[in-house]
């Protein structure tokens, strides 16, 4: 929603640092410890989804609008109903330490409170009980008794969200905490599995998929995501999405094309056709434009039928820290202040950064890191009067101290670039023939072109036309698809394969050598195929009625296609990685490299190649 609800000004005023800080000295506290069993690690995805935790508590669904700003991150303001009053609020960015701590503060344009903020603790007792602390400060119209009264019963009523979230967490259920029970809907599900019989040969798959459409809170079930569904219920990712797409097509589902912001990662807009995308998309909530690239940030995901379920996706808490995984910590400092925080983190990698400075640190924990940065909010992220490096290694439990030298609030966010997504880009759907198979009407808009940072293509070229082109052809589909690949015509000559993964690319490549010649000695006249890889970037746009390539990769396999010896032509990047050496040391004379891309015969391929169409 563009429209504030609130002045500018009324806006401003409760934002005042002055006024905050006034609100949290008058504040009173009220808070509850328990233990519980299980560690902070295991506990937090489920204390974390405060979205979540407020509709079990039984708390209305909340309206929220935007305010851009000039620098930093937009003002939220949020409505909702509590007790059939209307609430309104400014909301400050949550601020957390996962998977220790989090806490949000909201200063009130309406209801009987001026100023809340609620914060979790959760600390290790030992290795297997945690302590956790919820805390609510409040400032409020109501008499002091009568406000104490009703924060107490709100805090005792999320302790006990707490604690039963814990046993189930010990008895392995995380996604699944927050389901209606089974007992509710087991009619439904059953009646679903046996639905789905004719599309669907795996029940256990039929069975995750009806279970969690209608059993699920609705905000998820409103975007059902095959890899975090797959790992919910220990299944094979792939043969998931195959399903969900074979459903799709028998109108089940509907696909739905997330434009994910990089920088919240959040799906801030969606398409059901590939031809209804730009290639830029604009984020709210960050207040930024962004890049939309086929293998980074455009995910696929599916929505049920309404007339298996009818789903909006209403949120009951907009800013919690469940939403943003991949950030790690988060904190605000308000101007003029300054922040001292304890990176008690996990080695690895990860980004400091914030929306009020153009630069960005890579801060690796380390053992042998450092144990204090002390930063400075100008104009850039600052070290001693100078912009900061652009990367530092902290030890784990390091001190990082800043000074917010700036007019303006300052949120600072480490993202953990190791994070790994749940997503299932548009590219690997690419490389499932089901997907061409099923939706050859899935085509990006003419004129529309995206990037992919890396693509995998295998061509398998045959030099000269013959009576076996249709079983050669045959024979490229088969493996290609074996290999988890998908395989695309080009002419009666040409079969383009398209992974996700360069192993499998490589294995159907010299699959496809070994059983050509297991063919030939049935030939009077033995056939040929160029086997050309390459991996690189490129751009993916509509031809016709159908995606395309082109770009550097595509450039390559043009290049391979002029060569004429005997073997697998692969790109240097092949040749580059670890995890693929093995393939070269078997029968090295198998493979030959394409010349490097900075030297002089590889630009004189070049401009044969550029002559040259599929």
């Amino acid at each position: 929603m563009t429209d504030y609800p609130i002045s500018e000004i009324e806006a401003q005023t409760l934002r005042n640092p002055a006024y905050i800080e006034q609100m949290r000295k008058q504040a009173k506290t009220v808070e509850r410890s328990l233990d519980v069993p299980g560690k902070p690690e295991s506990l937090w995805p489920m204390i974390s989804a405060t979205d979540f935790l407020n509709q079990q508590a039984g708390m209305k669904t909340t309206n929220t609008f935007f305010l851009q700003q000039a620098s930093g991150s937009p003002w939220m303001h949020a409505q909702t109903k509590n007790a059939g009053l209307t609430v309104a609020y400014e909301e400050l960015p949550y601020e957390w330490l996962a998977p220790y701590h989090y806490q949000v503060e909201r200063l009130h344009s309406k209801g009987p409170l001026k100023y809340l903020s609620f914060g979790v603790d959760l600390k290790p007792l030992n290795a297997y009980i945690t302590l956790i602390t919820c805390r609510i400060r409040f400032v409020s119209y109501l008499p002091g008794a009568v406000a104490r009264v009703l924060v107490q019963k709100e805090v005792n009523k999320f302790m006990s969200l707490f604690q039963a979230l814990a046993m189930k967490q010990q008895g392995g259920q995380l996604l699944k905490a927050f389901y209606t029970p089974e007992s509710e809907n087991l009619t439904q599900i059953n009646a679903l599995v046996k639905s789905w019989e004719a599309f669907e040969p795996n029940p256990e798959i039929r069975f995750a998929l009806a279970d969690y459409i209608l059993r699920a809170p609705e905000r998820l079930a409103y975007r059902i995501r095959p890899r975090e569904l797959a790992e919910a219920y220990q299944l094979d990712s792939l043969a998931l999405l195959k399903a969900c797409l074979r459903l799709t097509r028998q109108q089940q589902f509907h696909l739905m094309w997330d434009c994910r912001c990089p920088g919240c990662k959040g799906p801030k807009e969606s398409f059901r056709h590939l031809s209804e995308l730009n290639a830029v998309a604009y984020c709210e909530s960050c207040a930024v434009n962004y890049g939309v690239a086929f293998d980074q940030n455009l995910e696929l995901s599916f929505q049920p039928d309404h007339q298996i379920r009818p789903v909006s996706e209403n949120y009951f808490c907009a800013g919690s820290p469940a939403n943003t995984p991949h950030i790690s910590w988060q904190a605000n400092i308000l101007p003029g202040l300054h922040l001292t925080s304890v990176l008690d983190l996990e080695p690895g990698y990860f980004v400091l950064r914030t929306l009020l400075c153009p630069n960005e640190i890579t801060v690796h924990i380390d053992s042998s890191g450092a144990n204090e940065l002390v930063l400075e909010i100008q104009d850039l992220l600052c070290l001693n009067g100078s912009p900061a490096p652009d990367s530092i290694c902290l030890q784990a439990g390091a001190l990082l101290k800043l000074t917010n030298n700036r007019s303006v609030c300052c949120t600072l966010m480490l993202e953990d670039i190791g994070w790994q997504s749940q997503t299932i880009s548009a590219a690997e759907v690419q490389s499932v023939q089901a997907f061409h198979d099923l939706f050859p009407d899935q085509v990006l808009a003419p004129g529309e072109s995206l990037p992919l940072q890396s693509q995998v293509f295998l061509l398998a070229y045959s030099p000269l036309e013959s009576d076996a082109a249709d079983e050669l052809q045959h024979l490229c589909h088969g493996l290609i698809q074996a290999h988890e690949g998908a395989a695309l015509v080009l002419s009666t000559m040409q079969t383009l394969g398209i992974f996700a993964s360069a192993y499998e690319a490589l294995a159907a490549a010299w699959d496809l050598r070994q059983e050509l010649a297991n063919l030939n000695l049935m030939y009077e006249h033995p056939e040929s195929l160029v086997l050309a890889l390459s991996q690189g970037p490129c751009e993916v746009y509509c031809d016709g009625e159908r995606l395309n390539y082109r770009g550097l990769a595509i450039e390559a396999l043009h290049l391979a296609r002029q060569q004429s010896q005997d073997g697998i032509i692969a790109s240097e990047s092949f040749f580059q990685a670890p995890s693929l050496s093995s393939f070269f040391e078997l029968a090295e004379a198998e493979w030959l490299r394409l010349p490097n891309p900075e030297g002089e015969d590889y630009l004189q391929l070049r401009e044969q190649a550029m002559a040259l169409e599929w």
